[in-house]
């Protein structure tokens, strides 16, 4: 009984959060939907900015793909790159298909990693975004990434726990209030605070690193009562079976614990 509470508990402690990663393709993806309705807009610098942003992260995830996943992505990354060509040309009519043929087969890659999506990361790869734009007065860019952003660090405050709750609750917040700033077209009111949501994304980040390792501790020790807990266990099983064949060999010779019996020979029953 006691080893089985051991191991329930081990069993418990071991179920950890997932490793925090950035999901490249994710971003990859987010800015190739950025880029599609850039073109589709006509926006052919804008198309080409978020095209290579996207070129960038597929690039990145290829490193650690391999399979079917690493077929799409280098399918993705061929369509970009061509995007990109006709972008830089003014052809937004032309590189519009191609930037769409891409996140099909992004998703494609997404779907055959079978991938979890790391909310935290894609907000803060938007946050960042919306800062450049608040920088440069693009308020209406500003408030397109700090909206996205913003729905990202919604869906990863839906399992957040502790101080990583806490700072996702904070980033929301001045997100908001950036919105509501951009909206009003004051872009350089917009940004201060968007920055302020980096500075919150990044300390839930550390924070989910940190209850990760700690769980991660915890699992080891747990392990380790359990070996501890088997060993003592065998140990005791060894004695009192070595115990009872001693009793058994008794039964089966009285004689041998008893001279007096005056038999020579040991009577089996």
């Amino acid at each position: 009984m006691k080893l089985l509470t051991i191991i329930t508990l081990s069993l418990l402690l071991s179920i950890s959060r997932l490793a925090l990663a950035e999901d490249h393709t994710s971003v990859a993806l987010e800015h190739a939907h950025a880029a599609v309705k850039h073109g589709k807009l006509g926006h052919a610098s804008m198309l080409v900015e978020h095209a290579e942003a996207a070129l960038e992260h597929a690039n990145k995830a290829l490193q650690t793909a391999t399979g079917e996943e690493k077929k799409h992505l280098e399918a993705a990354v061929k369509v970009l790159e061509y995007a990109i060509k006709h972008g830089k040309m003014d052809h937004a009519e032309m590189a519009t298909p191609p930037a769409e043929e891409s996140i099909e087969h992004m998703k494609k890659a997404v779907q055959s990693k079978g991938a979890a999506r790391d909310h935290t990361s894609v907000a803060l790869e938007h946050a960042h975004a919306a800062v450049k734009h608040g920088k440069l007065g693009h308020a209406s860019m500003l408030v397109e990434h700090a909206e996205a952003s913003l729905e990202h660090a919604n869906k990863a405050l839906q399992t957040a726990t502790g101080e990583e709750k806490k700072h996702l609750e904070a980033a929301v917040k001045v997100l908001e209030y950036a919105i509501k700033h951009g909206k009003m077209d004051h872009a350089e009111m917009a940004t201060p605070p968007t920055e302020e949501s980096i500075e919150h994304m990044n300390m839930a980040t550390k924070a989910k690193k940190a209850d990760a390792g700690e769980m991660s501790i915890e699992s080891e020790e747990a392990s380790k009562m359990i070996k501890q807990s088997v060993q003592s266990e065998g140990t005791e099983a060894v004695s009192k079976g070595g115990t009872a064949a001693a009793g058994e060999k008794a039964i089966e010779s009285p004689e041998l614990n008893n001279p007096s019996s005056g038999s020579k020979w040991p009577i089996r029953r």
